[in-house]
């Protein structure tokens, strides 16, 4: 049926077909236990197949999508060796929302280097912290590692909290590569008077750039979340390595 309307035939004959096939006929999924609740999303693998041959050409690479929580998704190529960036704007007082204003996720060589952790079982913790859906700065809800900002891929000023009632939102996006997303973070740090993140997709990497003004002395701690291993640290250059595979991380010789 979704093949028909979208015009897409390819639906029908791929392997993601017959997975889907094969967790539809296992029915002790749709059993009520924590976490399988997210299993009702398994019909949009369908939609999410893509045959490069087919429908390459005719999905975009770059995007830009909008709405209450904003994200910017970058990639040079449906490859899995493709490298691909998602940035995440929005506000930690959305719905089921975390402290992750500005962070990113990052994949290169058929690899996963930069993580999000994603949700944490709600009834583990309401049974530790109780209500959990106030946001206001003090809220319990931000001492859960996952909802705060400690675990998220994005910056800490002066080791405080982003502003629950602050927004992340996209300044300005450009498509053609190389891809540009710039994010706005000013609202979600009281400590400085303008925060920005540019995120730029080249054929052949990946740039971050964070702007800060603030006063000085204002400590700043930029975050990135990996399961990789240090191969190798010299100077201003970071190695990870994972998976048989390497990623070099380059740093600014000095901040100005």
């Amino acid at each position: 049926w979704l093949a028909r309307p979208l015009g897409r035939p390819v639906i029908q004959a791929t392997p993601t077909a017959e997975l889907y096939a094969r967790l539809a006929a296992d029915r002790t999924l749709l059993e009520p236990e924590p976490r399988r609740s997210f299993l009702r999303l398994n019909p949009l693998i369908l939609l999410w197949q893509l045959d490069p041959a087919k429908d390459g050409a005719k999905v975009p690479l770059c995007r830009e999508l909008k709405g209450k929580v904003p994200v910017v998704v970058q990639r040079t190529g449906w490859d899995k060796n493709a490298w691909f960036a998602g940035l995440k704007a929005g506000s930690p007082s959305a719905p089921h929302g975390h402290m992750d204003g500005g962070s990113f996720v990052l994949d290169a060589k058929g690899v996963r280097w930069a993580w999000d952790l994603g949700s944490e079982d709600y009834n583990k913790i309401e049974k530790t912290l109780g209500d959990i859906w106030v946001a206001t700065i003090d809220a319990p809800r931000w001492k859960v590692f996952r909802l705060g900002v400690a675990s998220h891929n994005t910056l800490v000023l002066n080791g405080g909290l982003q502003q629950p009632e602050g927004e992340a939102v996209v300044k300005s996006f450009k498509a053609e590569m190389p891809s540009e997303a710039v994010l706005n973070l000013t609202s979600l740090y009281p400590a400085a008077q303008e925060v920005t993140r540019t995120g730029s997709l080249r054929a052949d990497g990946y740039d971050l750039v964070d702007r800060i003004v603030a006063k000085l002395g204002t400590k700043v701690r930029w975050q990135m979340l990996t399961p990789a291993k240090v191969a190798k640290a010299e100077g201003n250059v970071l190695t990870l390595g994972q998976e048989g595979q390497t990623l070099t991380i380059t740093a600014p010789q000095a901040a100005k």
